[in-house]
């Protein structure tokens, strides 16, 4: 009982220190924010903060860390049996990943306003996910090469991603989706999924 105790407590400061590096960078920029502050804000002591990060650049890392595996563990889910994925399931994937960011919107600003490299990040994640799990049906265009296509959906998505963060979130998850099928169909020249 006594080791259960120690692990949920530990558990429960690095998710405090988190926490609170989240909520400070988004108070008054990364570059502010001192180790002091993270402790003082997850009401740790220094050398437990010490006992699990070197510093703040290693707790921002596990924050974003966790940010993009908690996404690839959204996108990877539904496919644990089937390893393929359908041109018409693309709205199933990018409400997946709108619906991930929204929820997560608050890790997902502090993200981007610390020096966490996300926007690549993402584009490399979204991209290592779908090039081993989408299988683009023969509906597409032939001179479309399908790589392209991929990489194409995926900085469209990430474009919208970020003016959406800029405007604080104001649609949905799904009217975003929609937005995406309604600019990456225009350029087709006819609607690649459905939301």
């Amino acid at each position: 009982m006594y080791e259960l105790t120690d692990e949920c407590s530990m558990e429960r400061s690095i998710q405090a220190m988190k926490s609170a590096l989240i909520e400070l960078i988004l108070d008054q920029g990364y570059d502010q924010v001192t180790l002091s502050d993270i402790v003082r804000k997850a009401g740790i002591h220094p050398d437990t903060f010490r006992e699990h990060f070197a510093d703040k650049d290693a707790l921002l890392e596990q924050v974003t860390s966790d940010f993009l595996n908690s996404l690839g563990y959204a996108l990877i889910r539904p496919y644990v049996r089937s390893r393929s994925l359908h041109a018409k399931q693309m709205a199933a994937e990018a409400l997946r990943i709108f619906r991930h960011i929204y929820e997560h919107r608050q890790v997902f600003q502090a993200l981007l306003a610390a020096p966490a490299n996300l926007y690549q990040r993402l584009y490399s994640r979204i991209r290592s996910h779908q090039s081993t799990t989408i299988r683009l049906l023969s509906d597409q265009p032939e001179e479309i090469d399908d790589d392209l296509m991929i990489s194409y959906t995926i900085t469209t998505a990430l474009g919208l991603v970020m003016e959406w963060a800029r405007q604080g979130f104001k649609a949905t998850a799904a009217d975003m989706v929609r937005q995406l099928n309604e600019l990456v169909g225009s350029r087709l020249g006819k609607p690649v999924c459905r939301p």
